[in-house]
């Protein structure tokens, strides 16, 4: 109890201080004239050493690609599990070197041309962008900006003003509207002004609820609780859910978007607790599955995604 609250009251603090030196460091540098090869470089050395130094954020990961990879070797866990790493750090590197450099965004993401978006956006209803923490996620909307429509991200604020003030400036820079996720009546009202405009709203709907709420799911293999407010904003705004994903071109320079067919949701998913909100979460959840089993290595899985389990259990057949 002692030692949690010395960890409390000065060791995390002089963390937070650490790590938004390295942040401002790692921006300054992003600004720069420094090429973009050479940042990717750089940045795969950084995931390197942030899979051999951080213990605990390794022992989560490991863990959790146990359960979405059961059956895995040991050696092809530990190879996903450093990819990873290398690619959060390329992506950081990635989002934010564009956001300074703006006019390259249009060459660097990439439509896939199946036609979904512009069908969905062509009759000006708007719709809901459902989406996960899996590869270069952020870019989500560029297509949808690329139109001249509006694109909003429902966000939960970082705790630091410093940190947030970052990716405000980074959004605004890509024409990217932040809605916050609370007050529910705020994110309503603001959902509400966008779409109104035909554009879109997206929501990355794989994190662990912080508090109670949400609904427990089937996703990779174990009971989840999974936030229900992709499901119930659609039922209540009347728009379809869009799902999609930004993974990487083969040439490791480029990112291609991925829109999916809509999914209309009925009016009585309004209701958290309505069997046609489980059934839509659930649909989603198990799309979502797909491209992380699919993808393992784009997968952000340095989140505490189970937290009832001990970041050391490891047997995919507990639930």
């Amino acid at each position: 109890m002692i030692k949690r609250k010395i960890a409390k009251r000065f060791l995390r603090p002089l963390g937070k201080e650490i790590g938004w030196l390295i942040l401002a460091k790692a921006l300054a540098l992003l600004k720069g004239d420094t090429d973009i090869t050479t940042l990717y470089r750089m940045s795969e050395f950084m995931g390197r050493l942030s899979f051999a130094i951080i213990r605990s954020r390794r022992k989560l990961l490991l863990s959790n690609l146990h359960i979405v990879l059961p059956g895995s070797s040991e050696a092809d866990i530990n190879r996903i599990a450093k990819k990873i790493t290398c690619n959060i750090c390329r992506g950081f590197v990635d989002v934010f070197y564009h956001v300074y450099r703006p006019e390259l965004l249009s060459s660097h993401v990439r439509l896939e041309e199946n036609g979904v978006i512009k069908e969905v956006l062509s009759n000006g209803r708007g719709c809901i962008v459902a989406t996960g923490h899996v590869g270069a996620f952020p870019w989500i909307g560029i297509p949808i900006v690329a139109r001249g429509l509006p694109f909003a991200a429902i966000v939960r604020d970082p705790h630091d003003e410093r940190v947030k003030k970052v990716f405000d400036d980074g959004h605004k820079r890509i024409g990217y509207i932040n809605i916050p996720d609370r007050p529910p009546i705020i994110t309503l009202k603001n959902t509400l002004k966008v779409l109104r405009k035909g554009g879109a709203v997206m929501i990355a709907f794989d994190m662990h609820p912080a508090h109670k709420g949400g609904i427990t799911v089937d996703f990779l293999g174990r009971k989840t609780p999974m936030f229900s407010t992709v499901v119930r904003l659609a039922a209540r705004t009347g728009v379809p859910i869009v799902p999609g994903h930004v993974l990487p071109e083969p040439d490791g320079m480029h990112h291609r978007v991925t829109y999916y067919p809509p999914i209309e949701v009925p009016h009585e998913a309004i209701d958290e607790d309505s069997l046609a909100t489980r059934e839509m979460l659930q649909r989603l959840a198990d799309w979502l599955s797909g491209v992380i089993r699919n993808h393992p290595e784009q997968w952000w899985g340095i989140h505490r995604r189970w937290r009832e389990y001990d970041i050391d259990d490891s047997d995919p057949q507990k639930s």
